[in-house]
């Protein structure tokens, strides 16, 4: 769990200005103010906190929700969260939360729905718990959209590898293909629930493979599907050093697809 913990810190710290810019646009669309309650639900170690803090300011909360409790120590170690009295974290089931209705202005998941059994569920609880006019934001991958290169040990044409990666995803993942889903999600919650709804895709590039790494997290899937597949497990290996190679020769390229929902809550319900 400390290494999931390092993973999130370091997304910030290692994956460059495309990491941050994916962070920026996910706070932009939250659209807070000054004083408002802000949920983030699967906050982990806490990375968000902070800037959600700067957001609310002195005068707002800031609640973060999490399953795990080794991610929550750590985000309670944290120095936001030990300096700040308008920082609370909570363990819960975002399935199931404890939150009373309409207790909050701004409800977020950046990269959380995917590991959720019921996205429906999830959603409605987040529905369940924004106030009117409240705005939800969901940040999400998809597995299959994205792409890296050299995608086997023969690179060119072949992907072979990446092919047997992503069958892994979709193994070992709730919803592997969440990202192009997000629309058809927040529209079962019916017609009247929302005033607004939108996705955005983005595509966000990079061309270290440390970077890309550090927010896929490709090797350590690997290593999990060369456990699994014992045949493969020599191209993988002999592909995760070629992938470093190519970031040396300067051939390396990953394209990052995150998509991202948004919804308003609508006046007319209660």
């Amino acid at each position: 769990e400390s290494d999931s913990g390092e993973y999130l810190r370091a997304v910030l710290q290692r994956g460059g200005s495309s990491a941050a810019e994916y962070k920026r646009k996910s706070y932009a669309l939250l659209d807070v103010s000054e004083g408002m309650s802000v949920l983030d639900v699967g906050c982990g170690v806490g990375v968000d906190l902070l800037p959600l803090l700067n957001l609310v300011g002195k005068s707002g909360m800031v609640i973060g929700l999490d399953q795990n409790p080794d991610l929550l120590e750590q985000a309670r170690m944290s120095d936001v969260a030990r300096d700040n009295a308008n920082v609370l974290l909570f363990q819960g089931d975002a399935h199931h939360m404890t939150f009373p209705t309409e207790s909050f202005d701004r409800v977020r998941a950046d990269r959380t729905i995917q590991h959720c059994q019921n996205p429906v569920q999830v959603i409605r609880e987040m529905w369940r718990v924004l106030r009117p006019n409240g705005v939800l934001t969901i940040v999400e991958p998809d597995w299959k959209g994205i792409v890296l290169y050299p995608a086997s040990p023969q690179g060119a044409d072949n992907d072979s590898t990446l092919a047997r990666l992503f069958g892994w995803y979709e193994r070992n993942l709730a919803h592997a293909l969440i990202g192009r889903q997000l629309r058809s999600l927040l529209s079962q919650m019916g017609s009247l629930a929302w005033s607004v709804t939108g996705v955005e895709a983005v595509a966000f590039s990079f061309t270290d493979w440390h970077a890309a790494d550090t927010i896929l997290q490709v090797t350590n899937a690997a290593r999990a599907l060369a456990l699994e597949d014992v045949a493969a497990a020599g191209a993988i290996d002999e592909w995760l050093s070629g992938l470093q190679r190519a970031t040396a020769d300067r051939e390396f390229y990953a394209m990052i697809p995150l998509f991202y929902g948004y919804a308003c809550k609508s006046t007319n319900i209660r």
